[in-house]
């Protein structure tokens, strides 16, 4: 087993790499000054500094220093109940992410309004005309690797296989805690905190229920590459 950790801990281990990626962001998106860059491309890289993070943290409260011990939640469970639950998440997250679009548009405009400029990456999305062919699909692919596969995976592995395995004292609890630091983890999209806290706390519970991490990282890459990467195919390639 690996180290405990206390509740306070927890959060800052969620919390932090919001931050880093935040102000990496922001700093980045400051210095490029292309218009012709999609800001979301510089997203998408700035979020690949989860994984330093995610590993020295996870490194530290490893018994012998190799991440992998420090991974809970890898309890066997047959493939089709691995993809039953996690199509079962993916679709409640969908629903939810639809019904609160209006919601998030709503808190985004009147509490998140001051955040309109530095931190608008909608433009690949609303305006693809304002960006040139090359760069809309190299946009597309670099988001297909990383937001759409790869980080996914990570976050699943570091949020809910370690952090989500050390708040188990808390019993039900832990599903809720987990699925509210998560969204707040978010930090450059605070006005999606409620559309992501209801939309996740479905599959959390089945990752907390059957200790599987699998039913996550379905669920997770499913969201990410239907709504990041497949649905914008026509737009991009059309």
């Amino acid at each position: 087993m690996s180290k405990s950790m206390p509740l306070w801990k927890n959060v800052v281990f969620h919390l932090l790499p919001g931050a880093v990626i935040a102000a990496i962001y922001l700093l980045l998106s400051t210095i490029i000054k292309n218009e012709l860059i999609p800001k979301i491309l510089i997203l998408y890289i700035s979020g690949l500094f989860l994984l330093p993070i995610m590993y020295y943290i996870m490194k530290a409260y490893s018994p012998d220093g190799k991440i992998i011990k420090a991974v809970q939640y890898r309890n066997k469970l047959p493939f089709f109940k691995v993809l039953l639950f996690g199509v079962v998440a993916f679709l409640w997250a969908a629903f939810i992410g639809v019904v609160f679009n209006k919601l998030e548009i709503y808190i985004q405009i009147n509490l998140f309004g001051w955040m309109a400029d530095s931190f608008d990456y909608t433009g690949y999305f609303v305006n693809p005309d304002s960006y040139p062919k090359y760069m809309l699909i190299l946009t597309w692919a670099v988001g297909l690797v990383t937001t759409s596969t790869l980080l996914p995976v990570v976050e699943e592995i570091y949020f809910r296989g370690f952090l989500l395995s050390k708040l188990e004292k808390y019993k039900f609890a832990a599903v809720l805690i987990s699925a509210l630091l998560f969204s707040m983890y978010h930090m450059i999209s605070p006005w999606q905190i409620v559309t992501r806290f209801i939309a996740i706390i479905p599959m959390t519970y089945f990752i907390y229920k059957y200790k599987n991490i699998s039913i996550g990282i379905v669920a997770h890459v499913l969201l990410n590459l239907i709504g990041d990467t497949i649905l914008r195919i026509p737009i991009i390639f059309g």
